[in-house]
């Protein structure tokens, strides 16, 4: 009888079944429940295949993926002969395959994914000559591959990542052809590749990235003229690469990150000439690059992250004409760029991270047209960007953190016309902005964070029609706003946090039509809001938390319709709130906790209508609540 779970995926051309009604199916009699089996077969918690899946004629595609206790599979499987896929992924009881396998001769994926038990393959495997795909990821105890499989002439893509105990690969290896991805992701035993491997004709894509034990490349490599890609990170034996790589002619990507002991490329990597992606990330060991480096013309990506004793860059590297992004992140011996850095005209991205030692950027700098984003991060001798930094029309994104003794910018630095994005962040040297930042009409987002010894910023900063975002965190001596900040026209988020030294906002603040948030939180000598406040009719984000001195909100506080959240938290002299704040009609948080001498709260709090939370934690003076507190319907959170 056929089991009633078969019915009900019919129409999906697939049939599901666990082990044990494929027990019961086979078993059946009847030819009309056999044929009722689509091609497709789903199997699961099947322990055990019964010889009579021989029966199944019709099968094209078997899954037994994730039977766990599945130890072996009959010798009848063999007779599955328009069997085209068979995965066994997750069979982790498995420890062979039948030698009738290789009867399957219409085969062309075998899936042994996870076969964590798996000791070997039989040498029939080898007879699979329509296999195209044999997926072996995570077949830890597998220590090598039968000599046959090199009459696999089909297959296309062999995968052996994380086959910890994989010890070699046979010499037969070379005659798979028609092969094209080869990935021996994490093959930690791995020492050598045969030197067969160069008869890959075919091949485009080989993974051998954390074979930690790997100690060199065969001189063969550079008879694969169809690579294209080529990933050896964290192959930490490897020291040199062989000279014959330069005959890899369409190779593109070659990425060789966390070599920590590479101490050279070759001079002949110059004649890649259509790599465009070479990474180097925390080659620690590598103290400079060949010149011929400039001679790869399809260059787009360059990355010497973490190159910890990189000294310089070659003149040469001005040649790449073709690169886009350069990263340097923790070069800490680099010193300098060259001059021939300007010549780099597609260059879009120059990240300078944590070059703790670099003391300059070139002049020929201002010469990147094309530059559209330069973060210098923690660069701490810098002291002064060059004065050419301001012909750079293209760039949208200048980031300064953490540069320290950065004492000044440029004064024409307003002739950036394009920037979208300043961030000055714990440049701790810094006193002022120049005039010329009211000429930067693009700039959306300007963060200044951390700047301990900005004392103001400049008038022309209402200029800034376009800025959306401006940043103050912890400009600890900065005691005033300029007047002209009302006419940021376009303002949504103003942060001021940690201003500890800031003692009023302007009255022209009510100008700033568009804000959305203002943030004052910890701004220690705050003592009071302008009355212009209630002029904010678009802002939803209100934060005066801890302001040690705030003494009291406005009565025109009541006039911000749009308020959703307001922060007085830790305001410790706050003693009432003004009637006006019923005028709230937006607001659903209100956070009073700390304040530990608020004695009572307005009859007017039950005008909040749309009121969630209330935190009233802390406020020790605070003895009882107002009658219209019962008014407030949508509350659902009193602490």
């Amino acid at each position: 009888m056929i089991p009633h779970s078969l019915p009900a995926s019919a129409e999906l051309g697939k049939s599901y079944l666990s082990g044990r009604d494929l027990n019961d199916l086979l078993e059946s009699k009847s030819i009309e429940d056999l044929k009722a089996i689509h091609p497709v077969l789903f199997v699961s918690f099947c322990s055990k295949l019964p010889e009579s899946i021989q029966k199944l004629q019709g099968l094209k595609m078997l899954v037994l993926s994730q039977s766990t206790h599945l130890k072996e599979l009959p010798e009848s499987i063999g007779a599955l002969q328009g069997l085209e896929s068979l995965s066994l992924a997750g069979c982790k009881q498995l420890k062979r395959l039948p030698e009738s396998i290789g009867l399957l001769k219409g085969l062309n994926r075998l899936e042994l994914d996870e076969c964590v038990n798996l000791l070997e393959l039989p040498e029939s495997i080898g007879a699979l000559h329509g296999l195209e795909t044999l997926t072996l990821f995570k077949c830890e105890q597998l220590k090598r591959l039968p000599e046959s499989i090199g009459l696999l002439k089909g297959l296309k893509r062999l995968e052996l990542d994380e086959c910890v105990n994989l010890l070699e690969l046979p010499e037969a290896i070379g005659a798979l052809r028609g092969l094209e991805t080869l990935t021996l992701f994490k093959c930690e035993q791995l020492k050598r590749l045969s030197e067969s491997i160069g008869l890959l004709k075919g091949l485009k894509h080989l993974q051998l990235s954390v074979c930690v034990n790997l100690l060199q490349l065969p001189e063969s490599i550079d008879a694969l003229h169809g690579l294209e890609t080529f990933t050896l990170f964290k192959c930490e034996q490897l020291k040199r690469l062989p000279e014959s790589i330069g005959l890899l002619k369409r190779l593109k990507l070659l990425e060789l990150h966390e070599c920590v002991n590479l101490l050279e490329l070759p001079e002949s990597i110059g004649a890649l000439q259509g790599l465009e992606t070479l990474t180097l990330f925390k080659c620690e060991q590598l103290k400079g690059l060949p010149e011929s480096i400039g001679l790869l013309k399809g260059l787009k990506l360059l990355e010497l992250d973490e190159c910890v004793y990189l000294l310089e860059l070659p003149e040469s590297i001005g040649a790449l004409h073709g690169l886009e992004t350069l990263t340097l992140f923790k070069c800490e011996q680099l010193k300098r760029l060259p001059e021939s850095i300007g010549l780099l005209k597609g260059l879009k991205r120059l990240e300078l991270h944590e070059c703790v030692n670099l003391l300059e950027l070139p002049e020929s700098i201002g010469a990147l047209h094309g530059l559209e984003t330069l973060t210098l991060l923690k660069c701490k001798q810098l002291k002064r960007l060059p004065e050419s930094i301001v012909l750079l029309k293209g760039l949208n994104r200048l980031e300064l953190h953490e540069c320290v003794n950065l004492l000044e910018l440029p004064e024409a630095i307003g002739a950036l016309q394009g920037l979208e994005t300043l961030t000055l962040f714990k440049c701790e040297q810094l006193k002022g902005l120049p005039e010329s930042i009211g000429l930067l009409k693009g700039l959306k987002y300007l963060r200044l964070s951390v700047c301990v010894n900005l004392l103001q910023l400049p008038k022309s900063i209402g200029a800034l029609h376009g800025l959306e975002i401006l940043t103050l965190i912890k400009c600890e001596q900065l005691q005033r706003l300029p007047e002209s900040i009302g006419l940021l026209k376009g303002l949504k988020c103003l942060v001021l946090h940690e201003c500890v030294n800031l003692l009023e906002l302007p009255e022209s603040i009510g100008a700033l039509q568009g804000l959305e948030t203002l943030a004052l939180a910890h701004c220690d000598k705050l003592e009071k809001l302008p009355e212009s406040i209630d002029l904010l009719k678009g802002l939803k984000h209100l934060n005066l938390s801890s302001c040690k001195k705030f003494v009291k909100l406005p009565e025109s506080i009541g006039g911000l319709r749009s308020l959703h959240i307001l922060h007085l938290d830790g305001c410790r002299k706050l003693k009432s709130l003004p009637e006006s704040i019923g005028g709230l009609r937006s607001l659903q948080i209100l956070h009073l906790d700390g304040c530990i001498k608020l004695k009572s709260l307005p009859k007017s709090i039950g005008g909040l209508r749309s009121l969630q939370s209330l935190y009233l934690d802390g406020c020790l003076k605070l003895k009882s609540l107002p009658e219209s507190i019962g008014e407030l319907k949508e509350l659902y959170a009193l602490g």
